[in-house]
């Protein structure tokens, strides 16, 4: 039995395929500014499961897109991927939720938000 596969680096359209192919995307990051991977697992319809000290308390409703666990917490991880393992239900609702959040976070409605914080921020100083 294998317990894991090496996958050597891919371009980033084969990176979202091989995310497709899982149930979940786990991200224990000690420390991550952002981490833009969780919106890219999240845009492929993968729950998350990741740490607080990534974008994950930003980014992820804990209980309903993914989880967000302790750092260095093997057995938090393992707990959601059991609990997932067990609900599939519950891990294709979250799979649904996570599609839609990511969906929040295009480079479209990021260039909006950008473009109205400037005006009103113009706006602020003009008068």
């Amino acid at each position: 039995m294998t317990k894991h596969r090496h996958v050597a680096s891919l371009p980033h359209a084969e990176i979202l395929a091989e995310m497709r192919r899982h149930d979940v995307f786990v991200f224990p990051s000690l420390f991550d500014g952002f981490g833009l991977v969780l919106l890219e697992a999240m845009s492929q319809g993968l729950p998350v499961i990741t740490t607080a000290h990534s974008a994950g308390s930003d980014i992820i409703t804990d209980g309903k897109e993914g989880f967000v666990v302790p750092i260095r917490s093997s057995e938090a991880i393992a707990e959601k991927l059991q609990l997932l393992h067990g609900d599939r239900d519950r891990l294709h609702q979250m799979g649904t939720c996570a599609l839609r959040r990511a969906r929040e976070f295009s480079w479209t409605n990021y260039e909006r938000q950008l473009v109205a914080t400037l005006h009103a921020s113009l706006e602020s100083v003009a008068s």
